[in-house]
C-alpha cells in the first residue's frame, strides 16, 4: 500500500476538479453493496486506489457472493481488491498463558476479503 501511495504522489496530482462536480455517484466514500456501511481505515485507501488506477465512477463495492445475493454477476476475468475486515473476539486464557482461566482477553483478527467494484 505504501509504495502504490508512493507512486500516486510521484504521478502528480492530475487536473484539480471541485469535488462538489460530480455525476451523483462516489467514489470518495466506499460502500459494502450487502451492508451499505462504508468501508474505514486502510480499506479507504485501499478502495481509493483501486477506483483511480481502474477508472470506476462509483463507490460501491461487494464480495462475489455479495453480488449474486445482489442479482448481479462479476464478470468473467474481473480483477479484485483486498480489503480486511478487523475484529475483536474475546478468549478465555489466563495472563500466564494457560486455558482454564477466568480472566477474559480481548484479542483482534483479520480477515481478508476479495471485493469487486460495481
Amino acid at each position: 500500500m505504501t509504495a502504490e501511495i508512493i507512486a500516486a504522489i510521484e504521478q502528480g496530482a492530475g487536473e484539480w476538479r471541485a469535488p462538489w462536480f460530480h455525476n451523483g455517484t462516489s467514489v470518495a466514500r466506499p460502500t459494502n453493496v450487502a451492508s451499505g456501511k462504508r468501508y474505514r481505515g486502510i480499506n479507504t485507501l485501499a478502495l481509493w486506489h483501486a477506483a483511480m488506477a481502474g477508472g470506476y465512477a462509483d463507490g460501491l463495492w461487494g464480495t462475489y457472493r455479495q453480488w449474486q445475493a445482489a442479482g448481479a454477476q462479476v464478470r468473467k476475468g474481473e480483477r479484485s481488491t483486498t480489503v480486511v475486515l478487523w475484529k475483536q473476539i474475546a478468549s478465555r486464557e489466563s495472563a500466564d498463558g494457560d486455558d482454564g482461566g477466568d480472566d477474559c482477553r480481548q484479542r483482534m483478527f483479520a480477515r481478508a476479503f476479495s471485493v469487486f467494484n460495481v
